[in-house]
């Protein structure tokens, strides 16, 4: 009610608007009315809706299956199969690893406590998880040091109702919270004193995207995924329950009784009237059968029942497919996600919207959850690190040695790869293999790679669970630098094999002409030559 009077004005403003002479931005047409004060659509106007209460925010996150489908659904899916991590700096310590994956596993419990963090976030515009960690302070409201962290106690989930901002920074930002738990086993509405937390100590997590404007007047908080879903998702309610009476009066059932206008007018005792229309309907669910007075000989006084059909109902499907598709629209879902429905059409398999809607899951991995939960996978790493140091101290205090300060601690960051989200068909596998398979041959057979290199790589790839071919470079680089050696080898020592060869060939040359020539029986030419005749050389006449 609060909006009426915003809403008077503007239309207000609108009215005057088009009387005036003004010049207006847009098509009008003087003599059909379109775009000036005659234009009914001239007067629509975009106004703020109100706000969604939090108690409307949980009936319909309760209530709806539709709602919860579109608040939990991207989350359930980002966390639907376990992440691996990794060291990005540093050598990694299998040891660490495997301890960070199973303390994370103990904090998140049975009900998943990070999951519903985020899912709060969504549903109310603002929730998260509270980060009860050792840091050298035992007050909830000094700051939380990453770095300084030596044990994380606790997850604790919460929701927009339970944070309440209670100090701000210079800038404007908060400083501490108010948060109020909800212990189980108590009464609702009963008072629990508010504990102060430090916003350090608060992992956020943000609902749709909201304006500064907005976030100011909701103090701080976003509005909640379901704001701009609200009305696409009343109209499809309404929707079907329209539909649920269409059908339920699909066939009306109508009965004629002579005279009973006048029964009704003259009757001062019990309703014999409605006294005969139960004793029917009673007769009818029995008997399956209606029992009908006759009249007299001549048939006046007949009763009359028949069933009147309604107009047909068979092109309510189309209505009813646009509602789920603009429901999907406004949810950013493709119907085989928000409904389940499978694609229909022929040769639809739908899988241009499920990659669509993966997309919005990795944006959402990325941007959402990804930084949040490294900072607890790192504060767990700082955990093992510090039992581990304890432990190495107190090893050297019973061997009698002194603890040794001086050792540089590790500095190791780990970050989260995460798992595909498509599942392939084993027939993809199978092909993808075979693909792969006859790809590395081919390298073989160009000797790119050796054979028995290959049979190491590929075995150490299915080892890891790695669909591509990893190959390993570092015997290349050393293989190219070996090569590279040996001709700078050869160049050096050219001068010397070029001498050598050459010797070597006037030697040959000599030992050749040093041979006897061969000549066949009787000083003939041996078989198969022409013998010729020799003619006197030059000098030789000369000397005669």
């Amino acid at each position: 009610m609060s909006n009426l009077p915003a809403l008077r004005d503007n239309i207000q403003n609108f009215i005057e608007k088009f009387k005036s002479k003004a010049v207006m931005d847009g098509f009008a047409n003087a003599m059909t009315g379109l775009g000036t004060s005659r234009d009914k659509t001239t007067f629509s106007a975009w106004v703020a809706d109100p706000p969604l209460m939090d108690d409307e925010l949980e009936a319909v996150y309760e209530s709806n299956d539709l709602a919860q489908v579109i608040v939990d659904k991207i989350v359930d899916d980002s966390l639907r199969e376990p992440f691996t991590i990794k060291m990005v700096d540093g050598e990694p310590d299998e040891d660490e690893g495997r301890y960070i994956m199973k303390r994370w596993t103990e904090l998140q419990g049975k009900d998943e406590r990070f999951k519903r963090g985020c899912k709060w976030g969504r549903l109310f515009g603002g929730g998260g998880v509270i980060v009860v960690a050792k840091s050298g302070t035992n007050t909830s409201r000094a700051p939380l040091l990453d770095e300084k962290v030596t044990e994380v106690v606790k997850l604790i989930d919460f929701d927009k109702q339970q944070m309440q901002p209670y100090t701000f920074n210079t800038d404007g930002s908060v400083r501490t919270f108010l948060y109020t738990p909800v212990i189980l086993g108590m009464a609702a509405g009963t008072n629990v004193l508010p504990i102060e937390v430090h916003t350090s100590r608060v992992i956020l997590c943000p609902g749709a995207s909201t304006t500064n404007k907005a976030r100011q007047a909701n103090e701080g908080w976003d509005h909640s995924v379901l704001k701009r879903v609200r009305a696409a998702l009343l109209s499809f309610d309404g929707m079907w329950k329209s539909v649920d009476n269409m059908f339920s009066d699909a066939s009306q059932a109508v009965f004629k009784m002579q005279g009973l206008i006048q029964s009704l007018a003259e009757d001062t005792g019990p309703n014999a009237v409605q006294v005969r229309l139960q004793l029917m309907d009673r007769i009818r669910s029995v008997a399956r059968a209606i029992i009908l007075d006759a009249g007299d000989e001549q048939g006046n006084g007949a009763e009359d029942f028949e069933l009147k059909e309604r107009a047909s109902l068979g092109g309510l499907d189309g209505v009813i497919g646009q509602y789920m598709v603009r429901l999907a629209t406004a949810a950013r879902m493709p119907l085989t996600v928000l409904l389940g429905m499978a694609p229909a059409g022929m040769d639809a398999t739908g899988e241009s919207d499920m990659v669509l809607y993966f997309n919005t899951v990795d944006i959402y991995r990325q941007n959402v959850l990804q930084e949040r939960i490294e900072r607890i996978l790192n504060m767990l790493a700082l955990e093992y690190r510090a039992s581990a140091i304890v432990e190495d101290a107190f090893s050297k205090l019973e061997s009698g040695e002194e603890p040794d300060d001086s050792d540089e601690e590790e500095t190791g960051r780990w970050c989260i790869e995460w798992p595909e989200l498509a599942r392939p068909k084993p027939i993809d596998v199978a092909t993808a293999e075979n693909m792969r398979i006859t790809s590395a041959m081919q390298l073989v057979d160009g000797t790119v790679i050796q054979a028995e290199e290959l049979a190491l790589r590929l075995s150490d790839v299915a080892a890891r669970g790695i669909t591509a071919l990893d190959l390993n470079l570092q015997p290349r680089r050393a293989a190219l630098e070996a090569a590279h050696e040996e001709v700078a080898n050869r160049e050096v020592g050219l001068g010397k094999a070029e001498a050598t060869a050459a010797v070597e060939t006037e030697n040959a040359i000599k030992v050749e002409k040093s041979k006897p020539k061969s000549v066949g029986p009787k000083g003939k030419a041996p078989a198969g030559k022409m013998s010729k005749r020799k003619t006197p050389s030059k000098a030789a006449k000369r000397q005669v």
